[in-house]
């Protein structure tokens, strides 16, 4: 038992996914300019959730030929101004597996361009707005390319099927010029056009490989056909720590977790409490969005809920910011009146103000903000074990994966509480105490509206259907 589980640790730490996420579309033009034609080897790389829809696609009567056809279709080939059509040659599909035990998909089109041209520009539209490695490459075979727009003989991932491990070297290439004419091979003057902006990396940004390789080992694991209980303790604590790690990503979970204890009169009960709602609303969230995946991933692409969802999480931040700013503030003043038409000395010890008060809606609307959004690796993993058929598998791994988060968030927030003891005794009744009171409330809300306006920027590069 423990060489096999040696074994998978070792493997899968060295099987890498896609570096921009598992919502991902790679996308690769290679040219061999020769004298006698062009060929061009054009590929699309499917990570594990387009991998998906893909292959509805196929169980719908679509073949591989005509669902790539469709993509070259849209390619846009011109010399001097005038449109050229590409003989398509061959297409050959390459199954793969990724994160969770799920499918991927690469997809190579061979196409024949004449050989008489001397200029060509190029420009692939397929998958607009989608996070991916775009790339284009050229290769001169007897003759001289004397300008191109991408540096000759330069192939950082081998076609998609090698991926470099510095994320920094990620193109978003989707346009191309050479100029190229007969005879011997000289140096080429590089002139780089101007490509469309690439997609932010929000939610389907690139992972860390330290998590790439705990998702692959869980998806070894996961295929497993005998599953003991030394394993599944294995695969439980794996997820347990992919949660863990996920909460300490940067994020505004922590942030307002401690924002709203530091002005707040929270015990570590409340802590424990929101950690709980966190790790509920996550695991709930996930599981409706593996049954959409599942029921209706063609109609209803599930990477493009994911800003909605993010709108609806900031939004909430903010109205619970506003409302919790307003409620403090009131109860500032409600404080100073008293203490005007009243003696001082008497007051201090019997101060009823809320400024700071815990509810449980308070903590539920903080706690259903802050599980709202699910990552995607989380929703891998459950898809992964549905595709294999191990659906009560899939919510353990989930509900451990939920725990982990929340573990965090709850040791953060018991940490806040507790170090709150730090402060000169009576803090709770002062004026400073109300200051502070305000000032999470403001942090709160300003959190808030930072998340809303980023979200809202989301839909302004939402990926659209295949071949959009």
């Amino acid at each position: 038992m423990k060489r096999r589980l040696a074994f998978l640790i070792f493997s899968s730490l060295l099987a890498f996914a896609h570096p921009l996420g598992n919502f991902s579309i790679g996308q690769y033009a290679g040219f061999l300019l020769r004298p006698d034609g062009i060929t061009v080897t054009y590929a699309v790389d499917f990570a594990e959730i387009p991998s998906m829809k893909l292959e509805e696609r196929w169980k719908a009567g679509e073949s591989t030929d005509q669902v790539m056809r469709e993509w070259v279709k849209k390619l846009r080939f011109r010399s001097h101004g005038k449109s050229i059509e590409p003989f398509h040659e061959s297409t050959s599909p390459y199954p793969g597996v990724g994160a969770g035990g799920m499918s991927t998909m690469l997809i190579v089109a061979t196409l024949k361009l004449p050989g008489d041209l001397t200029e060509l520009e190029y420009e692939d539209p397929n998958f607009p707005n989608r996070p991916g490695w775009k790339q284009i490459t050229v290769r001169a075979e007897g003759l001289q390319l004397r300008e191109s727009s991408h540096a000759p003989n330069k192939d950082l991932s081998r076609a998609l099927t090698n991926y470099p491990l510095d994320l920094a070297l990620i193109p978003h290439d989707l346009r191309a010029r050479f100029v190229f004419t007969p005879g011997d091979p000289i140096e080429t003057k590089v002139v780089p056009l101007t490509q469309p902006p690439a997609p932010p990396l929000d939610a389907r940004r690139a992972e860390d490989f330290s998590e790439l390789g705990r998702a692959n080992l869980l998806s070894q694991i996961m295929r497993q056909e005998e599953l003991p209980f030394q394993l599944l303790l294995t695969a439980l604590g794996i997820a347990f720590a992919m949660g863990a790690f996920h909460a300490l990503e940067p994020g505004h979970g922590k942030t307002l977790v401690a924002a709203y204890l530091v002005g707040s009169r929270g015990t570590w009960e409340h802590a424990v409490y929101l950690g709980a709602i966190t790790t509920f609303t996550h695991t709930f969230t996930v599981f409706v969005l593996g049954l959409v995946v599942l029921a209706a991933s063609r109609s209803v692409p599930v990477e493009q809920l994911f800003p909605y969802l993010s709108v609806a999480s900031a939004v909430t931040i903010v109205v619970f910011g506003v409302w919790l700013l307003w409620k403090r503030v009131q109860a500032y003043r409600d404080h100073g009146h008293h203490h005007h038409h009243h003696d001082h000395s008497h007051d201090h010890g019997h101060s009823h103000t809320p400024s700071g008060k815990v509810t449980a809606g308070n903590l539920l609307a903080l706690g259903i903000s802050g599980g709202l959004v699910p990552c995607p690796a989380s929703l891998v993993l459950l898809l992964g074990a549905m595709a294999l058929g191990r659906l009560p598998l899939g919510l353990a791994l989930l509900v451990s994966f939920s725990l982990g988060m929340a573990a965090i968030l709850t040791a953060i927030g018991v940490l806040v509480v507790y170090a709150k003891r730090w402060l000169p005794e009576g803090t709770g009744h002062s004026h400073g105490f109300h200051f502070m009171a305000i000032a999470s409330a403001a942090v709160i809300t300003l959190i808030g509206v930072a998340l809303t306006f980023i979200a809202l920027r989301e839909f302004g590069n939402l990926p659209v259907g295949f071949g959009g």
